[in-house]
């Protein structure tokens, strides 16, 4: 790898891959998902083996988030990258991946032989077990994949995840149509881990990377390696507390999905996982542009003398109260008919745990715009902290909620979400300062279009006899209703901003017909 790497600025065709990798790669992994649903519909207990497939997925990206130990995250937040502390963290890294892997196959066998399935049914254990190559390839790839992303080199970044993704499509689909059943999803997310370890690892090769003059280099290297003694700790310890993060941040994420299995069987988990997938389509978007895009820009903007990273984040605050929550409320107030159109008959009781998945959704989002700007101003510490106080707040509310069924589940999660959002966006706002992130009225803008635009839509949909339409009339209509209150909400309140926002389209639309 190099010495060193130098900051780069993306331009707009770069940010174009950054916004627009994702959506793509979540479309084929939602269609690619809802195939498998349907193949595995074919046979006997159908959403207990898409259920367990899916568990054991969680399961192995649970390990996974050990096994990065928060590098990926050093690695875009460091003010210098230096190729001393780029090799102690690839091999910290190799060594953690392999560890993982061998406990993943180790409590893998321990639970098949606790626990084995009965006839005609994939055993969790094995599936777990079987998932541990996995883990470790698709360890190899975090770091090349981090340092690109540092870089923003999107493109590259872009292209890991297209083809990683059809990978793990063609894979799944294919052996699922095979009759391979929940195994086809062991071989489909380890085809993804093996193209992902490859491409990565090949785009990350010093002559694909912004790199020092090479009369400069040694000289540059010597400096910083010299300070690598002290510079290689800070590295470890900001892993460790990202490290924390992370696994905090899993289970409060995903506890849910444990507590449904463990307390209502796989029948049960296999809707609420079916639900949760359709749900997560824009928070897997937010999660991305914020780790991808977000964090590193405001880490940049942190480590620049002249730039204030506070607008940008309450920006990123007002996109979330203004786009991604009415959007939400919107596919919650839809979901009855949007299960009937699109899953088997085994999983149409889903429709009430959507519409609660769906509301806690988008409070994830804020929670992940939140953490972003909590790891860019460098409160480390409190960021798991923060984390476990999450899963404090969703582990009382399951508490109450599984016994009393799958729908009572679903909405602890979206009131615990809901805390969440909150207990993290006040921190955030002040890690910077409340002035700074107030600037341009952009975070009064978006609480103000949200508190009036709520109140109008639910109206419509309360009054309008929706329900009593058939499925895909009833979706257009709602959905209808939806965009356009929040299109006269916003002309009335917020005209300042749409008229920037039209005009940026506007210029976009006239840059790309020129450029062709």
């Amino acid at each position: 790898m190099p010495s060193s790497v130098t900051e780069a600025v993306p331009s707009r065709p770069r940010l174009r891959y950054a916004l627009l990798a994702h959506p793509s790669v979540q479309a084929v992994r939602v269609l690619g998902k809802l195939a498998l649903a349907w193949l595995l519909a074919r046979g006997d207990h159908g959403e207990i083996r898409f259920g367990e497939a899916m568990m054991a997925g969680l399961v192995a990206y649970a390990v996974s988030h050990v096994a990065a130990f928060g590098f990926d995250d050093a690695t875009i937040y460091a003010p210098r990258l230096s190729s001393g502390v780029w090799k102690r963290m690839r091999q910290w890294h190799l060594w953690l991946g392999l560890g993982a892997g061998a406990v993943l196959a180790l409590g893998g066998g321990l639970l098949h032989a606790l626990d084995p399935a009965g006839p005609g049914l994939p055993s969790l254990g094995l599936l777990i077990a079987g998932l541990a190559p996995m883990v470790v390839i698709a360890n190899m790839a975090v770091l090349p994949t981090a340092l690109l992303v540092r870089l923003r080199s999107y493109k590259r970044v872009f292209l890991i995840d297209v083809l990683s993704v059809a990978a793990l499509t063609i894979t799944m689909v294919g052996a699922a149509a095979a009759g391979l059943g929940a195994w086809s999803v062991v071989l489909g997310l380890t085809a993804n881990a093996i193209v992902a370890c490859l491409v990565a690892t090949w785009s990350a090769q010093p002559m694909g990377l912004p790199d020092l003059a090479p009369d400069d280099e040694r000289a540059q290297a010597e400096l910083v390696d010299a300070a690598v003694g002290v510079r290689w700790p800070e590295t470890r310890r900001y892993g460790r507390h990202m490290t924390g993060a992370a696994v905090f941040g899993f289970v409060g994420e995903r506890a849910d999905a444990f507590a449904v299995r463990v307390g209502l069987g796989a029948a049960s988990f296999g809707l609420y996982e079916l639900a949760h997938g359709l749900s997560s389509h824009v928070v897997g978007y937010a999660a991305n542009l914020a780790e991808r895009l977000l964090f590193p820009s405001l880490a940049q903007r942190g480590r620049s003398a002249t730039a204030e990273p506070g607008p940008a984040f309450g920006e990123a605050l007002r996109v979330w109260l203004a786009y991604l929550l009415p959007g939400h409320i919107v596919l919650a107030a839809v979901a009855a008919p949007l299960i009937v159109l699109i899953v088997p008959a085994d999983y149409r009781s889903a429709g009430p745990v959507l519409a609660w998945l769906a509301l806690a959704a988008g409070m994830r989002c804020g929670e992940l715009i939140s953490q972003a700007g909590l790891k860019a101003a460098g409160r480390s510490q409190l960021v798991p902290r923060l984390a476990l106080v999450r899963l404090v707040l969703l582990m009382g509310a399951l508490t109450w909620a599984v016994p009393r069924g799958v729908e009572a589940a679903a909405a602890a999660v979206c009131i615990a979400r809901a805390s969440g959002a909150l207990v993290l966006m006040l921190p955030a706002i002040t890690a910077f300062t409340p002035e700074a992130v107030a600037t341009g009225g952009a975070l009064r803008s978006g609480a103000l279009t949200l508190g009036l635009w709520t109140p109008l839509f639910l109206g419509l949909v309360a009054w309008a006899p929706f329900a009593a339409l058939a499925p895909l009339p009833g979706l257009v209509l709602v959905g209808g209703s939806g965009l356009l209150a929040w299109i006269v909400v916003r002309v009335l309140v917020d005209r300042a901003t749409v008229a920037r926002e039209w005009a940026f389209l506007s210029n976009r639309v006239r840059a790309d017909g020129g450029a062709s």
